[in-house]
């Protein structure tokens, strides 16, 4: 059967127990890491671990942390129908291996570990109509509580309402939602840009420009970002410059070039940017404009808008300064290394995993805010302006 007829980590599940029941996996046998399976198989880490942890819930084999996964000695059927009513489900809006986000993943899971469930990952249901097996689950009761990532805090609102008034547990992060009183835990967002808009304004720079892919009635984390900016600019006597804020720059894509669009919604970071012109054009005008430092609201733009300037030879930090927001793996090893915030993705996941399961095992919802707090990591992309530079 082809890739593309099944879901990926199915075929490594279905691997795998043909492994066992072919006898090459022996009882108590190590089988191979989720870094061999996703090497083996072409799958991000995310999608190889989804595989072994279903396998663990079925009750096939044992993951030891610090060890890897072993081969059951012997399945229970008691023991197993037990283990399937012990799930707690993370929705992800993307499949993806890259960035910082399985870090949070390995947070929840550590924690619900400790406590006898068992972890799994869905991704890709921006709409949860569309994941009929998932919802199946829920209604069954398989499925004890959820961890939601939104893209959006305007997406789901129906289902996550009747979620809540049923009393469902439920935790959402990376972004919350303000009209309805559902558990979160989230970054600093409005501190951590704050903090480093005070930073350019410390190194000298008077006039600088704010740049999002989306706009601020998306997401609670992207509001919050742009407030602190806003907040440090008013508080140190600057004028906020409608001339150098560009909001929601992916619906100016979205009308010119459909596969630009797609590219620049990844949350991969893409090394070499299609359609640079587009990001010139943003450069140019923002510099023009008078602009010595570009905030963006997160390293995904900082990325795009930094590769750009440099292929238009514009010196950084001396002639521009830029910076970025998630201290991403790239980040640090860009030709110039980005300046950025660092989020604690580890306890978001386990602070999100501790509320559930408090939630669950006290049988009533109680609902909770948790805000992490970030660091401010500086490196090369941002500067003292030196004058003699500029470009007149």
């Amino acid at each position: 059967m082809e890739k593309n007829d099944k879901t990926l980590y199915s075929i490594i599940v279905e691997y795998i127990k043909d492994k066992i029941n072919s006898g090459v996996f022996l009882p108590e046998q190590q089988i191979p890491t989720e870094m061999h399976l996703a090497h083996q198989f072409k799958v991000s880490r995310i999608t190889s671990k989804r595989a072994l942890v279903e396998l663990e819930r079925d009750g096939i084999i044992i993951r030891k942390k610090g060890s890897g996964s072993f081969v059951k000695a012997k399945i229970k059927a008691k023991e197993n129908e037990i283990n399937s009513s012990k799930i707690i489900s993370i929705i992800l809006p993307f499949e993806y291996s890259y960035g910082k986000l399985m870090k949070t993943i390995t947070g929840v899971s550590d924690y619900i570990q400790g406590k006898g469930y068992f972890l799994d990952i869905q991704n890709g249901l921006d709409q949860f109509d569309e994941g009929k097996d998932f919802l199946s689950n829920i209604s069954e009761g398989k499925i004890k509580g959820i961890i939601y990532y939104p893209l959006s805090d305007r997406t789901n609102m129906e289902f996550l309402t009747n979620l809540y008034m049923n009393e469902f547990p439920i935790v959402t992060i990376d972004k919350y939602f303000e009209s309805l009183p559902i558990s979160y835990v989230v970054s600093d967002n409005y501190a951590g840009s704050y903090e480093m808009t005070k930073y350019l304004i410390e190194l000298g720079h008077k006039k600088i420009a704010y740049v999002s892919n989306v706009g601020i009635e998306d997401a609670t984390s992207v509001r919050n970002r742009y407030m602190g900016y806003c907040r440090a600019l008013k508080d140190n006597s600057i004028m906020i410059d409608s001339e150098v804020i560009i909001l929601n720059y992916e619906e100016k894509i979205k009308q010119i070039d459909m596969n630009f669009y797609e590219e620049t919604r990844s949350i991969k970071p893409i090394s070499n940017p299609k359609n640079k012109k587009f990001f010139k054009d943003i450069i140019r005008k923002l510099m023009q404009q008078g602009a010595t430092a570009i905030q963006c609201v997160n390293d995904i733009t900082a990325i795009y808008i930094l590769k750009v300037c440099l292929e238009m030879k514009i010196d950084i930090p001396n002639q521009l300064s830029i910076v970025g927001f998630d201290n991403t793996e790239l980040s640090e090893h860009l030709e110039v290394p980005l300046t950025t915030v660092e989020q604690d993705f580890y306890n978001i996941g386990r602070k999100s995993a501790e509320i559930l399961i408090k939630n669950i095992e006290m049988g009533k919802y109680e609902y909770q805010k948790e805000i992490l707090p970030v660091s401010l990591i500086k490196r090369q992309s941002s500067g003292i302006i030196r004058r003699d530079k500029l470009i007149v």
